[in-house]
């Protein structure tokens, strides 16, 4: 994977016309490089989790002991943080496998259609920021966090109230916020690179995140809307 980041890949043909130095492109290069490394590892732990047919369990404190200590191991060793960062997405992978399962139970197509999905919504906000003026969409980071404490509040409340409204609301209104997300993250990793911040491995598992949370929504999102259509006949 480190041989990989270090080939002397053109990504001028990609990020010619935006507003970005060398220095930076190549950053972007790092990141989105190991964002999908990260995502195919998830993929493998999903596929994983499936065959095995594995609980989520206590996974997720596996996860987030592996994302925490990304800060504490040196930004020099960089095979070691990518082999972190594979080995968090691997569990995020085993973790989403018992609800992959479910969908596939439903109607396996889900699970293709909100991948595609994701990839296409991820690309295209995640181009927008690349090539819009910079700092432009940096002001949305103060929106987005408010509007993430009032979806868990609201959602802390719904385990009580457990309105549909909500529960539906909740759901469109997280699946806009983290594609916002995406492009506030994409301009903050540009503004990072421009003063010499480099840590391509923090910044692929922000956009990882974000990547998996616009997945599960548009899962959920279609899933709902095929047991529509499944009551109507």
């Amino acid at each position: 994977m480190e041989d990989l980041l270090r080939r002397n890949i053109d990504w001028n043909a990609l990020f010619k016309t935006a507003d970005l130095t060398p220095q930076i492109q190549k950053h972007l290069g790092n990141v989105y490089t190991t964002l999908v490394a990260t995502v195919l590892a998830a993929a493998i732990g999903s596929i994983t989790a499936i065959v095995l047919r594995m609980g989520s369990g206590l996974l997720f404190f596996v996860g987030l002991a592996l994302a925490i200590s990304l800060n504490f191991i040196p930004r020099e060793q960089v095979a070691k943080r990518i082999g972190v960062l594979l080995g968090f997405g691997f569990v995020q992978g085993l973790s989403l496998g018992p609800f992959l399962a479910q969908l596939a139970r439903i109607d396996p197509s889900i699970i293709t259609s909100a991948f595609l999905g994701t990839v296409c919504i991820f690309g295209c906000f995640s181009a927008a920021a690349v090539f819009a003026k910079r700092r432009s969409y940096l002001y949305l980071g103060g929106f987005l966090s408010s509007a993430l404490t009032i979806m868990f509040f609201t959602s802390l409340a719904n385990m009580f109230f457990r309105s549909t409204f909500a529960f539906n609301a909740i759901l469109y209104l997280g699946l806009l916020v983290f594609c916002g997300f995406v492009v506030f993250d994409t301009q903050l990793v540009i503004e990072r690179a421009a003063v010499g911040n480099t840590d391509f491995v923090s910044d692929a598992l922000g956009l990882f995140m974000d990547f998996v949370a616009i997945f599960v929504r548009l899962a959920i999102i279609l899933s709902k809307d095929n047991k529509k259509k499944n009551e109507r006949k």
